[in-house]
């Protein structure tokens, strides 16, 4: 069973070669969809990489950049990006405070209606 009300502050952090990650909604619930979020320590880079689903990044906290493909753009709260499956894409922290990300991730196929992308 799980808990319809919970708090994120009761999940354990998970870390791995990608920096620290803590995941509030997963497959448990969802087969296709996740919301997790990410934490980068200050001038920590998040490397190269890709995977087949969709992620969208909201910035909550913190300030550096996001490279998609060979795109570079400024990040820092309010900003959100979209990452389409197999899009390399690398996240680098240049505060020196904790970036904190909120990422959703879905396997389900993207609307190419949709008016945030450009196909």
């Amino acid at each position: 069973m799980i808990d319809q009300i919970f708090d994120v502050n009761d999940i354990e952090w998970d870390e791995n070669e990608h920096g620290k990650t803590k995941t509030i909604i997963g497959k448990d619930l969802f087969k296709k969809n996740r919301l997790r979020l990410f934490v980068l320590k200050p001038n920590e880079l998040f490397i190269s990489h890709d995977h087949d689903f969709t992620q969208c990044l909201y910035f909550y906290s913190g300030k550096g950049k996001i490279k998609i493909d060979d795109a570079i753009t400024d990040v820092y709260p309010g900003i959100t990006a979209i990452v389409l499956p197999n899009q390399f894409h690398e996240l680098e922290n240049t505060s020196e405070e904790n970036m904190e990300i909120l990422v959703f991730e879905s396997e389900d196929q993207y609307s190419k209606e949709s008016p945030y992308v450009d196909f």
